[in-house]
Formats: structure tokens, C-alpha cells, sequence
């Protein structure tokens, strides 16, 4: 998680770091309307193969969120 913070902090951008124990689409659905987010941004790691489906959790969270959702591959 350190190394991702300080991708995002050398380039000006505020990075906070929180832990959350539970279901992952569920704990990213309720943090971001809690806190009032416009847009969820996802990464979608899954092998060609499969590449027409979403994997578990982005499919989750594009399913419930009440945010816009982005899956980026």
C-alpha cells in the first residue's frame, strides 16, 4: 500500500490510507456514499480468457453503487 501512496503523492495528488475489514464490494459501495463520492474508479485484473466478464468484486460494486462506476482494465 506504501508504494501505491507514493506513486500518487510525488506526483501532488493527497492520498489518505484506510484498512477495512468485510466483503470487498460492500465495504467500497457504503465508503463511498458515506463519504459522498461522485465516482468509483476500479481495476479489473483477470486473464484474457475471461476478458467479456467483470471479475467478483467490480461486478458487485458496478451492480450496487450508487456512484458511477469505472472499470478499467
Amino acid at each position: 500500500m506504501d508504494k501505491e501512496a507514493n506513486f500518487f503523492k510525488k506526483r501532488g495528488i493527497k492520498v489518505k490510507k484506510e484498512i477495512h475489514y468485510g466483503h470487498p464490494a460492500e465495504i467500497i459501495c457504503n465508503f463511498a456514499a458515506e463519504n459522498n463520492f461522485d465516482l468509483i474508479i476500479l481495476a479489473d485484473k483477470k486473464d484474457e480468457k475471461r476478458s467479456f466478464l467483470l471479475g467478483g468484486t467490480s461486478d458487485k460494486v458496478v451492480r450496487h453503487a450508487k456512484q458511477a462506476v469505472m472499470v478499467v482494465k
